[in-house]
Protein backbone atom coordinates (compact mmCIF):
# COMPACT_ATOMS: atom_id res chain seq x y z
CA UNK A 1 0.00 0.00 0.00
CA UNK A 2 2.83 2.49 0.97
CA UNK A 3 4.57 1.80 -2.50
CA UNK A 4 1.10 2.42 -4.25
CA UNK A 5 1.03 6.00 -2.41
CA UNK A 6 4.57 6.93 -3.40
CA UNK A 7 3.26 6.04 -7.16
CA UNK A 8 0.45 7.89 -6.97
CA UNK A 9 2.61 11.10 -5.28
CA UNK A 10 5.42 11.08 -8.44
CA UNK A 11 2.34 10.31 -10.95
CA UNK A 12 1.06 13.33 -8.99
CA UNK A 13 4.00 15.44 -9.32
CA UNK A 14 4.58 14.66 -13.11
CA UNK A 15 0.91 15.77 -14.03
CA UNK A 16 2.01 18.81 -12.68
CA UNK A 17 5.21 19.64 -14.30
CA UNK A 18 3.90 18.83 -17.43
CA UNK A 19 1.08 20.70 -16.89
CA UNK A 20 3.42 23.57 -15.71
CA UNK A 21 5.66 23.32 -19.05
CA UNK A 22 3.52 24.49 -21.50
CA UNK A 23 1.98 27.77 -19.63
CA UNK A 24 5.58 28.68 -18.70
CA UNK A 25 6.16 28.24 -22.68
CA UNK A 26 3.35 30.35 -23.25
CA UNK A 27 4.48 33.20 -20.90
CA UNK A 28 7.66 33.41 -22.23
CA UNK A 29 6.17 33.72 -25.97
CA UNK A 30 3.66 36.37 -25.02
CA UNK A 31 6.81 38.80 -23.38
CA UNK A 32 8.59 37.96 -27.56
CA UNK A 33 8.00 40.80 -29.90
CA UNK A 34 5.29 39.79 -32.57
CA UNK A 35 7.26 38.68 -36.00
CA UNK A 36 5.67 41.03 -38.43
CA UNK A 37 4.79 38.86 -41.73
CA UNK A 38 4.94 40.53 -45.26
CA UNK A 39 2.37 38.90 -46.64
CA UNK A 40 0.11 41.17 -44.89
CA UNK A 41 1.93 44.30 -46.20
CA UNK A 42 3.08 43.78 -49.97
CA UNK A 43 4.64 40.97 -51.93
CA UNK A 44 8.01 42.50 -51.91
CA UNK A 45 8.07 44.56 -48.46
CA UNK A 46 10.46 42.63 -46.93
CA UNK A 47 12.31 46.02 -46.39
CA UNK A 48 10.12 47.98 -44.76
CA UNK A 49 8.72 44.70 -42.61
CA UNK A 50 12.68 43.95 -41.36
CA UNK A 51 12.52 47.93 -40.30
CA UNK A 52 9.72 47.13 -38.40
CA UNK A 53 10.83 44.17 -36.77
CA UNK A 54 14.23 45.68 -35.91
CA UNK A 55 12.62 48.29 -34.11
CA UNK A 56 10.14 45.70 -32.14
CA UNK A 57 13.52 43.95 -31.02
CA UNK A 58 15.35 46.91 -29.88
CA UNK A 59 16.13 46.96 -26.44
CA UNK A 60 14.77 48.21 -23.30
CA UNK A 61 16.91 51.51 -23.55
CA UNK A 62 15.93 52.00 -27.05
CA UNK A 63 12.41 52.12 -26.69
CA UNK A 64 10.82 53.51 -29.85
CA UNK A 65 8.47 56.31 -30.61
CA UNK A 66 5.49 54.59 -32.32
CA UNK A 67 3.64 57.63 -32.26
CA UNK A 68 6.13 59.25 -34.56
CA UNK A 69 4.29 56.15 -37.00
CA UNK A 70 0.51 56.48 -37.19
CA UNK A 71 -1.07 53.44 -37.52
CA UNK A 72 -3.02 51.47 -35.40
CA UNK A 73 -0.93 47.83 -36.16
CA UNK A 74 2.50 46.97 -37.40
CA UNK A 75 0.90 45.68 -40.61
CA UNK A 76 -0.50 49.50 -41.07
CA UNK A 77 2.77 51.20 -39.93
CA UNK A 78 4.67 49.39 -42.71
CA UNK A 79 2.14 50.34 -45.26
CA UNK A 80 3.20 53.99 -44.10
CA UNK A 81 6.82 53.29 -44.62
CA UNK A 82 5.87 52.28 -48.37
CA UNK A 83 3.53 55.29 -49.10
CA UNK A 84 5.56 57.84 -47.35
CA UNK A 85 9.06 57.13 -47.32
CA UNK A 86 8.77 54.66 -50.06
CA UNK A 87 8.03 57.28 -52.77
CA UNK A 88 10.68 59.70 -52.13
CA UNK A 89 14.09 60.14 -54.48
CA UNK A 90 15.69 57.15 -54.65
CA UNK A 91 19.52 57.14 -53.52
CA UNK A 92 20.33 54.49 -55.76
CA UNK A 93 18.23 54.47 -59.32
CA UNK A 94 18.08 58.07 -60.81
CA UNK A 95 14.98 59.68 -61.66
CA UNK A 96 13.10 56.58 -59.52
CA UNK A 97 11.18 55.70 -56.26
CA UNK A 98 12.92 54.19 -53.22
CA UNK A 99 10.18 51.09 -53.12
CA UNK A 100 9.64 49.38 -56.67
CA UNK A 101 6.07 47.40 -56.70
CA UNK A 102 8.57 45.56 -59.77
CA UNK A 103 11.20 42.44 -58.42
CA UNK A 104 13.48 45.05 -56.90
CA UNK A 105 11.31 46.00 -53.69
CA UNK A 106 13.42 48.48 -51.93
CA UNK A 107 17.60 48.33 -52.54
CA UNK A 108 20.14 48.35 -49.92
CA UNK A 109 21.05 52.38 -50.05
CA UNK A 110 17.19 52.92 -49.97
CA UNK A 111 16.48 50.58 -47.15
CA UNK A 112 19.34 52.79 -45.15
CA UNK A 113 17.97 56.18 -45.98
CA UNK A 114 14.38 55.09 -45.39
CA UNK A 115 15.16 54.01 -42.02
CA UNK A 116 17.66 56.94 -40.83
CA UNK A 117 14.76 59.33 -42.00
CA UNK A 118 12.34 57.73 -39.81
CA UNK A 119 14.40 57.53 -37.13
CA UNK A 120 15.00 61.28 -37.58
CA UNK A 121 11.40 62.02 -38.10
CA UNK A 122 10.96 60.17 -34.85
CA UNK A 123 13.61 62.44 -32.76
CA UNK A 124 15.79 59.30 -32.51
CA UNK A 125 19.20 60.45 -31.84
CA UNK A 126 21.66 57.53 -33.26
CA UNK A 127 22.94 57.61 -36.92
CA UNK A 128 23.15 54.37 -38.81
CA UNK A 129 25.11 53.17 -41.80
CA UNK A 130 24.89 50.28 -44.54
CA UNK A 131 27.98 48.45 -45.55
CA UNK A 132 28.40 45.91 -47.97
CA UNK A 133 30.11 42.66 -46.01
CA UNK A 134 31.99 41.88 -48.73
CA UNK A 135 35.79 40.12 -47.90
CA UNK A 136 38.75 43.26 -48.26
CA UNK A 137 41.40 43.08 -50.27
CA UNK A 138 44.71 40.88 -48.71
CA UNK A 139 41.96 39.87 -45.66
CA UNK A 140 41.91 36.23 -44.78
CA UNK A 141 38.95 33.73 -44.84
CA UNK A 142 39.01 34.03 -40.84
CA UNK A 143 39.58 37.25 -40.59
CA UNK A 144 36.61 38.27 -42.32
CA UNK A 145 34.89 36.00 -40.99
CA UNK A 146 36.08 37.36 -37.18
CA UNK A 147 35.41 41.16 -38.52
CA UNK A 148 31.69 40.32 -39.77
CA UNK A 149 30.87 38.81 -36.32
CA UNK A 150 32.64 41.53 -34.22
CA UNK A 151 30.27 44.11 -36.50
CA UNK A 152 27.18 41.95 -35.71
CA UNK A 153 28.23 40.82 -31.65
CA UNK A 154 29.39 45.24 -30.81
CA UNK A 155 25.83 45.97 -32.44
CA UNK A 156 23.87 43.57 -30.77
CA UNK A 157 25.42 44.12 -27.61
CA UNK A 158 24.41 48.00 -27.76
CA UNK A 159 21.09 47.10 -27.75
CA UNK A 160 20.33 47.38 -31.99
CA UNK A 161 19.26 44.01 -33.71
CA UNK A 162 21.25 44.15 -36.89
CA UNK A 163 19.28 44.60 -40.18
CA UNK A 164 20.57 41.91 -42.75
CA UNK A 165 20.79 41.52 -46.17
CA UNK A 166 21.10 38.17 -47.74
CA UNK A 167 21.97 37.60 -51.71
CA UNK A 168 21.13 34.14 -53.57
CA UNK A 169 23.16 33.20 -56.57
CA UNK A 170 22.89 30.68 -59.22
CA UNK A 171 25.15 28.54 -61.76
CA UNK A 172 23.38 27.64 -65.60
CA UNK A 173 25.74 26.81 -68.50
CA UNK A 174 26.37 29.02 -71.41
CA UNK A 175 25.08 26.91 -74.37
CA UNK A 176 27.50 29.21 -76.68
CA UNK A 177 30.68 29.11 -74.96
CA UNK A 178 29.90 25.58 -73.24
CA UNK A 179 30.47 26.57 -69.57
CA UNK A 180 28.44 27.61 -66.47
CA UNK A 181 28.51 30.75 -64.79
CA UNK A 182 27.27 32.43 -61.56
CA UNK A 183 24.08 34.65 -62.06
CA UNK A 184 21.47 36.52 -59.39
CA UNK A 185 18.27 35.10 -58.61
CA UNK A 186 16.72 37.53 -55.24
CA UNK A 187 17.52 39.09 -52.36
CA UNK A 188 15.81 39.21 -49.03
CA UNK A 189 15.88 41.38 -45.98
CA UNK A 190 15.84 39.92 -42.22
CA UNK A 191 16.62 41.11 -38.45
CA UNK A 192 19.65 39.22 -36.46
CA UNK A 193 18.60 39.32 -33.27
CA UNK A 194 21.15 37.24 -31.53
CA UNK A 195 24.46 35.51 -32.34
CA UNK A 196 26.73 33.31 -30.85
CA UNK A 197 28.91 34.80 -28.19
CA UNK A 198 32.55 33.79 -29.69
CA UNK A 199 34.14 31.77 -32.32
CA UNK A 200 35.12 28.19 -31.29
CA UNK A 201 38.84 27.45 -32.18
CA UNK A 202 39.22 26.55 -35.26
CA UNK A 203 35.51 27.03 -36.04
CA UNK A 204 34.52 28.54 -39.44
CA UNK A 205 30.90 30.01 -38.50
CA UNK A 206 29.12 31.34 -36.05
CA UNK A 207 25.27 30.25 -35.38
CA UNK A 208 22.85 33.22 -35.63
CA UNK A 209 18.75 34.06 -34.83
CA UNK A 210 17.28 36.10 -37.18
CA UNK A 211 13.76 37.11 -37.35
CA UNK A 212 11.99 36.79 -41.26
CA UNK A 213 9.12 38.82 -42.80
CA UNK A 214 8.55 35.62 -45.10
CA UNK A 215 7.97 33.17 -42.42
CA UNK A 216 6.79 35.62 -39.66
CA UNK A 217 9.03 33.65 -37.51
CA UNK A 218 12.06 34.02 -35.45
CA UNK A 219 14.52 31.42 -37.17
CA UNK A 220 17.77 30.07 -37.07
CA UNK A 221 21.23 29.78 -39.24
CA UNK A 222 24.50 29.62 -39.56
CA UNK A 223 27.61 32.45 -41.16
CA UNK A 224 30.50 31.00 -42.16
CA UNK A 225 32.97 30.71 -45.05
CA UNK A 226 33.71 27.80 -47.85
CA UNK A 227 37.14 26.34 -47.61
CA UNK A 228 36.64 23.89 -50.41
CA UNK A 229 34.71 26.02 -53.46
CA UNK A 230 35.13 29.43 -54.62
CA UNK A 231 32.26 31.14 -55.94
CA UNK A 232 31.73 34.81 -57.36
CA UNK A 233 29.32 37.40 -56.35
CA UNK A 234 27.55 40.62 -57.09
CA UNK A 235 28.10 43.85 -55.45
CA UNK A 236 25.73 46.50 -55.48
CA UNK A 237 22.16 46.92 -57.31
CA UNK A 238 21.02 45.73 -60.41
CA UNK A 239 22.14 49.47 -62.59
CA UNK A 240 25.52 49.38 -60.65
CA UNK A 241 27.58 46.79 -59.56
CA UNK A 242 30.55 44.40 -59.81
CA UNK A 243 30.99 40.66 -60.04
CA UNK A 244 33.64 39.78 -57.23
CA UNK A 245 35.36 36.68 -57.32
CA UNK A 246 37.85 33.98 -54.71
CA UNK A 247 34.42 33.97 -52.04
CA UNK A 248 33.80 37.69 -52.11
CA UNK A 249 31.19 37.09 -49.14
CA UNK A 250 30.34 34.73 -46.81
CA UNK A 251 27.67 32.20 -47.00
CA UNK A 252 24.62 31.59 -45.33
CA UNK A 253 23.13 28.19 -44.62
CA UNK A 254 19.53 28.61 -43.18
CA UNK A 255 16.83 25.62 -43.43
CA UNK A 256 13.63 28.28 -43.50
CA UNK A 257 15.70 30.35 -46.08
CA UNK A 258 14.62 29.42 -49.81
CA UNK A 259 15.47 33.20 -52.45
CA UNK A 260 14.46 31.12 -55.58
CA UNK A 261 17.19 28.36 -54.96
CA UNK A 262 14.28 25.97 -54.21
CA UNK A 263 13.80 26.36 -58.38
CA UNK A 264 16.52 25.30 -59.32
CA UNK A 265 17.17 21.97 -60.74
CA UNK A 266 18.70 19.42 -58.23
CA UNK A 267 21.70 19.57 -60.04
CA UNK A 268 22.51 23.20 -60.33
CA UNK A 269 24.71 25.08 -57.69
CA UNK A 270 23.45 27.70 -55.51
CA UNK A 271 24.77 29.81 -52.88
CA UNK A 272 23.10 32.62 -50.11
CA UNK A 273 25.67 35.70 -49.23
CA UNK A 274 25.69 37.69 -46.80
CA UNK A 275 25.52 41.29 -48.84
CA UNK A 276 24.92 43.71 -46.82
CA UNK A 277 24.04 45.05 -42.87
CA UNK A 278 22.95 48.26 -41.35
CA UNK A 279 24.79 48.82 -38.09
CA UNK A 280 24.72 52.04 -36.02
CA UNK A 281 27.72 54.43 -37.39
CA UNK A 282 29.62 54.99 -34.51
CA UNK A 283 30.36 51.24 -34.54
CA UNK A 284 31.38 50.54 -37.96
CA UNK A 285 33.63 53.74 -37.69
CA UNK A 286 34.94 52.64 -34.87
CA UNK A 287 35.91 48.92 -36.06
CA UNK A 288 37.06 50.88 -38.57
CA UNK A 289 39.93 52.64 -37.01
CA UNK A 290 40.84 49.81 -35.39
CA UNK A 291 41.28 48.03 -38.70
CA UNK A 292 43.27 50.69 -40.06
CA UNK A 293 45.67 51.12 -36.99
CA UNK A 294 46.36 47.13 -37.45
CA UNK A 295 46.88 47.55 -41.15
CA UNK A 296 49.64 50.08 -40.06
CA UNK A 297 51.38 47.86 -37.76
CA UNK A 298 51.36 45.40 -39.52
CA UNK A 299 52.88 47.26 -42.66
CA UNK A 300 55.54 48.61 -40.23
CA UNK A 301 56.02 44.90 -38.95
CA UNK A 302 56.62 44.01 -42.41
Amino acid sequence: MRKLAVAIIALGFLWISVQIAPSQTDAQEKLAPPVLKQANVHEFGCGPCMIINTLRFLSKDREFDWSSLPGDSDEARAKRIIDVYGTRDSTTYEGKQRFSDGFDGMSCRDTVATFQDLLSDAGDPFEISGTFLEKREGESLLGHLNRVHTLFKRSLDSGLPVPFAIRSFGAKIDEVKSRYFWYGLSQHFVTVVEVQEQLEENEKGFKFEFVDSDTGKREFGYICFDEARNFSAIKGNTETYEWLSDRPFLQVIAPSLRLQTNKLGFHQRSIMTANFGIFEKQIVDDLATKQSASDVADNQRK
